[in-house]
This record gives C-alpha cells, sequence and structure tokens, in this order.
C-alpha cells in the first residue's frame, strides 16, 4: 500500500510538473510590440516623399493606433476563448487518498483520472456566440482601420500646417524687410519735408504688423512641429526645413449614394450589430433545455457515482439534460437585456449611418468653397504681382519714389500670405473629403 501512495505522489508531482513545463515570461512583453498591418489604409500624400515617410512612421509608432491594435488582439482571444467550447474538455489526474479509523489501522488507495465532457449545442446557444464574437473582432479590426486612417489624416493636416506657417513666417520677414525700408524713406520725405511725423508713425505700425504677423508663423510652425512629433508616438527633436506646399492633384472623384458604407466606422457599427443580435440569439437558446456528454476514466465525478449507486468505478459514461423550471424571471431578464443591447446597436448604426452621410455632403461642399477661394486668392496675387512689375517699371522711369515700391511689395507679400492661406485650406479640405468618404488615396 505504500507503495501505491508513493506511486500515486511521484505521478502527481509529474502531473504538476507536466503543467508547469511552458515556460511562463518573467515580465509582459512592451505594448509598443504592437504592429498595424502591412496594407496602406492611407496612400494621400500628394506626391511629397517626406509626407510620406510622415505617414509610415505615425502608422508603426502613434499610440492610438497601439490602443486599438491591444483592442483588436483582446477581440481576437475572446474568438479563440469562444471556439475552445466546441472541442470536447478533457482533464487528466491522479486521486490518492490515506486515512483510517485510527492511527494504527490505514488504507491506502489510489487512481488515476480521465474525465471528457462535451456539451452538444441542441440550440445552437454556442454557435450564435461564436457569431457575436467574430462579429466583435471584425468591429475592431474595422476600428483599428480608422484609427489608422484619422492619424493618418492628422498626420497629412499637421505637415500641411507646417508647410504653410513657414511659408508665411518667409513671407511676414519679407513684409518686414519692405515695411523697414518704407520707414527709412518716409523718414526721408520728413527730412525733405515731403511727409509729415504721422506718415512715419504709420509706417512703423505697418512694419510692427508684418512683424507680428513673423512671430505668429513661427509659434504656428513649432506648435505643428510638437503636433507631428506627438501624432508620431512621441518622437522627439523632429526638424522639417522650410519648403513648398504640396501640390493639390487634380481629383474627379464623384460622390455615391453607398459611399457612406466605405466608412470604417459604418462598418464597425453594423459587425457590433450582428453581434448584438447573435447575443440575443445565444440568450435565447441558452433558456431552452442543455444537453452535456460525460465520459469518465478512474475516479469520476461523485455525482456519477452516486448516480450508479456505487462507491468506486473504473469508468462511466454520463449524459444530463437540464432545463430550469423556476428562476425568478432571471431568463427573461437576460433576453430583454440582450434585445436592449440589440436595440442601441441598431440605433448607433443608423446614427453612424446618418452621420456620415452629413459629413460627406459637407465635406464635399467645403473643398468646392476652398478651391474656389484658392482661385480668387490665386487672381489677387497675380494681381498684386503685375501691379509689382509696373511699379518697379515706373520707378525705373523715375515717376514713383521708393514707398511707393515698398507699398507695391507688400501688397504681393499680403496677398501671397493669403493664396498660401487658400491653398493649405484646400489640401486640408481634401483630406477631410477623403476621411468622410472612407478612402485614403
Amino acid at each position: 500500500m505504500k507503495r501505491t501512495l508513493i506511486t500515486t505522489v511521484v505521478a502527481a508531482a509529474l502531473i504538476g510538473l507536466g503543467a508547469c513545463a511552458t515556460p511562463v515570461p518573467k515580465e509582459r512583453p512592451s505594448a509598443l510590440r504592437l504592429t498595424p498591418p502591412q496594407e496602406a489604409v492611407w496612400t494621400e500624400d500628394f506626391g511629397d516623399p517626406i509626407l510620406r515617410d510622415l505617414l509610415a512612421r505615425a502608422d508603426l509608432g502613434n499610440l492610438d493606433v497601439k490602443a486599438a491594435l491591444a483592442r483588436a488582439e483582446q477581440a481576437q482571444a475572446a474568438v479563440a476563448l469562444t471556439r475552445s467550447t466546441r472541442t470536447p474538455r478533457i482533464e487528466v489526474g491522479v486521486a490518492g487518498a490515506a486515512g483510517g479509523t485510527s492511527l494504527r489501522r490505514t488504507r491506502h488507495a489510489a487512481s488515476p483520472t480521465l474525465e471528457a465532457a462535451y456539451e452538444a449545442d441542441l440550440w445552437g446557444r454556442i454557435r450564435q456566440m461564436r457569431t457575436a464574437v467574430d462579429a466583435d473582432a471584425a468591429a475592431a479590426a474595422a476600428d483599428t482601420i480608422e484609427a489608422r486612417r484619422l492619424i493618418a489624416a492628422q498626420t497629412v493636416t499637421a505637415y500641411v500646417a507646417l508647410r504653410a506657417a513657414q511659408q508665411a513666417e518667409a513671407s511676414a520677414q519679407r513684409a518686414a524687410a519692405a515695411a523697414a525700408r518704407r520707414v527709412d524713406l518716409m523718414r526721408v520725405r520728413v527730412q525733405n519735408g515731403a511727409a509729415s511725423n504721422g506718415e512715419v508713425l504709420e509706417a512703423e505700425v505697418v512694419r510692427a504688423e508684418a512683424e507680428a504677423v513673423g512671430r505668429e508663423a513661427r509659434t504656428e510652425v513649432i506648435a505643428q512641429t510638437l503636433r507631428l512629433e506627438a501624432l508620431l508616438g512621441g518622437a522627439r527633436g523632429l526638424e522639417l526645413a522650410s519648403a513648398d506646399l504640396p501640390r493639390l492633384p487634380a481629383d474627379a472623384d464623384g460622390l455615391s449614394s453607398d459611399a457612406v458604407d466605405h466608412r470604417p466606422e459604418v462598418h464597425a457599427a453594423l459587425l457590433r450589430l450582428q453581434s448584438a443580435d447573435a447575443r440575443r440569439a445565444a440568450a435565447v437558446a441558452a433558456e431552452r433545455p442543455q444537453f452535456q456528454i460525460i465520459a469518465a476514466l478512474g475516479a469520476p465525478d461523485p455525482a456519477i457515482a452516486t448516480l450508479l449507486d456505487v462507491k468506486t468505478l473504473a469508468w462511466a459514461l454520463a449524459g444530463t439534460v437540464t432545463q430550469a423550471v423556476v428562476d425568478g424571471g432571471a431568463a427573461d431578464a437576460r433576453i430583454a437585456a440582450a434585445s436592449s443591447e440589440a436595440d442601441q446597436a441598431e440605433i448607433a448604426w443608423r446614427k453612424a449611418v446618418v452621420d456620415g452621410w452629413t459629413e460627406m455632403q459637407l465635406a464635399v461642399r467645403r473643398e468646392a468653397d476652398a478651391a474656389a477661394a484658392v482661385s480668387q486668392a490665386s487672381l489677387v496675387d497675380r494681381t498684386a504681382r503685375t501691379a509689382l512689375q509696373a511699379a518697379e517699371r515706373r520707378h525705373r522711369e523715375g515717376v514713383i519714389d521708393g514707398v511707393a515700391m515698398a507699398d507695391a511689395a507688400l501688397a504681393v507679400e499680403t496677398a501671397q500670405r493669403a493664396l498660401t492661406q487658400a491653398q493649405a485650406q484646400a489640401l486640408a479640405a481634401r483630406v477631410q473629403r477623403r476621411l468622410a468618404t472612407g478612402t485614403g488615396g
């Protein structure tokens, strides 16, 4: 008997060691390991290689994207857990005991155990739960796509704003230089008796305004640089030399009536509605009789031994059918809760469709308005440059003096800044249209 007990203890130890054979990591891997799939979800980079690189870095490093990837990974784990219920559950072990009626009379017993259980999905409860978690996982994947697209759009917008601020700063510096020349010329006029001190003060105000525009532009350059660093996941020391705005390509894309379906958040809302419907069906199926089959080898469940009216068994095969008769209304409450969840999911999906369609229409209209603003600003800019060329010719001919030349140069810089701002707004409107229609290129 002692040998039997020793064998039992050794066997139990071996089973325990086998269960612990899988190495357990000492530390959790960093969440920064999460990276999105290689498929591009946004390709609108306006042909700018620097912007293309920033988009790739933001897609890989942005923390909001990594948070969405973590949620998608959790949803996939729920899928794997639900699928595991469709396979038999098998447990192995060793049961051993020692005891007696006194310290001198001792008995030992040991037996290996093996138990297999399988629930027959008669009413589709498990199938519906699997449908629900599959839809949840697909919705989480759609959320990841939407997060990646949103970060890409913000990256493009910040980059365009940075380039516009850099151009505004350069224009303001040229304007300040022209205004400074104008002040000097006005002082010469005062000395010659051709101008008053009030006119000099007015010229100094113009110079101060140009310098203020330059300071505001410098602050905007810093702000957009910091914004880009945050979008890249917390990068530090990002330096982008001044460059022109990206060119806005021609786009003949129309707005179809089913374009709203391409929006990832609309697709995700539809998947969540499907998940909620499946969970409601699972709640209904859960209230029907449940059938489970259990096969056991060795020391089976005490309930089986009691059912067979024996103390020990070498093997057993049992089946159970259960049905709640009185539950205090819990079943109806669970079904009602699942139905309410499905109703909320349906409302959320319908609202996503309505909001998406509204946003798409407004985005198209704003893009058209931005294009018209660029045309108008371009006309003003061309007019100002033509006037400057005429002023230069007249100045060479001695018809006008340097003050008039400075005024013409200031008008050009003002028109140039307005055109740059209009072009930046047009680029931003294009990005918002892409985002609204669920496309990225």
